[in-house]
């Protein structure tokens, strides 16, 4: 067996081996590749939100407040911060439910096929509940990818939103660094034409998941139930430089 061969027949094993990873997603013509590739080079794709020049007590500009289907949306609004990141504001979200509803609050206009996605997170007092992160492949309220953070069990959940029904695709535990702020970052990455999500929390990568249904789709921020949580400095690039060119070989 050629060496090329067997590397490929390894990695295929490995890949598909591994438990949390489903198929990667549906053929694509030549033409489709680079049509989408395209795409992703536009130089506005590659942007930042520190909220600093947003207004307090208003809605970032640029977003839109979105809630999974059937679940009232929740209120976004910047905020003065002695603690941010960026002074002097942070994202807040006030007026969620108690249970397992989810609000979001999604970049208007701009479409990513390999986003590459990162957020700080502060969790409130003990006593409160802070579960948030970001939503990634955003079509509509029924159809979405999420990886959120629980601050307070310090676990990370990565879930899949289909025709508005919720299925966890991802699960962990996180060892957190002690400081205020956290650091989430999703990032999805290629590897012998298999398409995966790498997700980072506190700039280690602890969890990969694979997904066919992932497609074009907008980014954003999430939040489950009530959370009293903050956000600040928002980063949203097209990795496009992991993007396959061409069809895979037909070992």
């Amino acid at each position: 067996m050629r060496p090329l061969k067997m590397l490929a027949g390894i990695l295929s094993v490995l890949l598909w081996g591994t438990p949390g990873l489903a198929p990667a997603v549906d053929y694509e013509t030549t033409q489709q590749k680079e049509e989408r590739l395209k795409q992703q080079t536009q130089a506005d794709l590659f942007r930042q939100w520190s909220f600093d020049t947003d207004i307090p007590g208003k809605t970032p500009a640029g977003f839109a407040v979105h809630a999974r289907d059937g679940d009232k949306p929740a209120q976004w609004a910047v905020q003065s911060g002695k603690d941010a990141l960026s002074l002097p504001n942070v994202l807040t979200v006030t007026d969620g439910c108690n249970g397992q509803c989810l609000h979001m609050l999604v970049v208007e206009g701009l479409i990513y096929e390999y986003p590459d996605i990162s957020v700080r997170l502060q969790g409130g007092p003990p006593e409160g509940r802070s579960i948030g992160g970001m939503v990634f492949g955003w079509q509509d309220s029924r159809n979405f990818f999420a990886a959120l953070v629980d601050l307070r069990s310090m676990t990370l959940e990565v879930i899949k939103v289909f025709d508005g029904q919720e299925s966890r695709i991802g699960h962990t535990q996180l060892k957190a660094k002690p400081a205020a702020w956290h650091t989430l970052r999703v990032q999805r990455n290629t590897i012998v034409s298999q398409d995966f999500f790498e997700i980072s929390f506190d700039r280690k990568v602890v969890l990969s998941v694979r997904d066919q249904a992932f497609g074009l789709g907008q980014v954003g921020l999430a939040v489950r139930g009530t959370a009293d949580i903050r956000f600040d400095n928002f980063h949203a690039a097209p990795l496009f430089s992991q993007r396959p060119l061409s069809d895979p070989a037909p070992y």
